[in-house]
């Protein structure tokens, strides 16, 4: 269902994802078809993390990147695209 929202605990952070990165929280949030990609949200409201995967067998065990990679790769490929145009 569209607009659902589900509590989870926080239990890690910096985890390595399947990608190899270490840039992700695990949470026991929910993540269930339709979530990925999603917002992690505190309780603040602040995003903390973008709903990723979760362990396929594994009982409400989910994966979020971490905003400030997210953040970080943004601001790269900014960069990179600002510095191609002014070579070209």
């Amino acid at each position: 269902l569209q607009f659902s929202v589900s509590e989870g605990i926080v239990s890690a952070i910096h985890r390595i994802g399947v990608n190899g990165l270490k840039a992700y929280i695990q949470t026991d949030a929910a993540l269930n078809p339709g979530n990925s990609g999603g917002p992690l949200i505190n309780k603040q409201g602040k995003v903390i993390g973008i709903n990723n995967f979760k362990i396929g067998g594994g009982e409400n065990l989910g994966f979020a990147l971490e905003s400030n990679y997210i953040i970080d790769a943004i601001n790269e490929i900014s960069q990179e695209e600002l510095n191609q145009t002014l070579i070209n």
